[in-house]
């Protein structure tokens, strides 16, 4: 797991394995041959330090002099591809990793299973919602706020939202109206302490948010709600 940005996919050849490492958004992560050399950085220092590829194709340019970028990888390395693939020999992928820990191993898994399940990198809106939510209690959050706890650009948060027909002020919107409704079941929040808890400076400007989402004020929404 090294970013959500990296696609990263192995996957089996005929007596060889690829491993795939494509980038989600080449405008904010340009460099992709520095995250193909990384990978296999790591994968040495896991496998030893001769784990060589069988082959490289790299989506960046031919670039004048390749001898550097083959003397790392070790192996001839084709530029100008659709994707970044290492390929690699069954009998290396089949090595007992120094240091090998069966328990560390499946300890580590459980906590990245436990992980991905509650995280979906498809679901931008959700991974919105959720930011929004937990900071309103300290006031409305900006975009810039949200950008930064998803590690993610403005341009392209707002590309992705965008492609969804949303944007961080509508989620504020539809988080706002949601959490609303569910203090306002909570008899004994004060509307004070629910505007505050919903990042409003102002209880009025709460009323008048609940007004255009319920078409009536946090006041008559209560009395509607009471039994007989």
């Amino acid at each position: 797991m090294l970013s959500t940005n990296i696609d990263i996919k192995l996957e089996p050849l005929q007596g060889a394995w690829q491993l795939t490492t494509n980038i989600l958004d080449p405008i904010e992560s340009p460099a992709t041959d520095g995250i193909v050399a990384f990978v296999l950085h790591m994968c040495r220092t896991s496998y030893g330090d001769d784990l060589t590829p069988l082959q490289v194709q790299l989506i960046r340019s031919e670039p004048m002099d390749a001898s550097p970028i083959e003397d790392f990888f070790g192996c001839n390395v084709d530029c100008g591809c659709s994707e970044n693939t290492m390929v690699f020999n069954s009998s290396d992928l089949n090595r007992k990793l120094k240091g090998a820990n069966a328990a560390v191993a499946s300890a580590m898994d459980e906590v990245i299973v436990s992980y991905l399940v509650r995280f979906d990198s498809r679901d931008i809106i959700s991974r919105v919602r959720q930011v929004v939510a937990n900071c309103l209690v300290h006031g409305e959050p900006d975009k810039e706020i949200v950008t930064t706890e998803l590690n993610l650009s403005p341009r392209t948060l707002q590309r992705r939202l965008s492609a969804q027909h949303s944007s961080v002020k509508k989620i504020i919107d539809e988080t706002r109206h949601q959490l609303s409704l569910d203090y306002m079941n909570q008899k004994h929040l004060s509307i004070k302490e629910i505007a505050f808890s919903l990042g409003f400076s102002d209880p009025s400007n709460f009323s008048r948010a609940f007004k255009r989402w319920e078409g009536m004020t946090p006041k008559d929404y209560r009395k509607s709600s009471e039994p007989g």
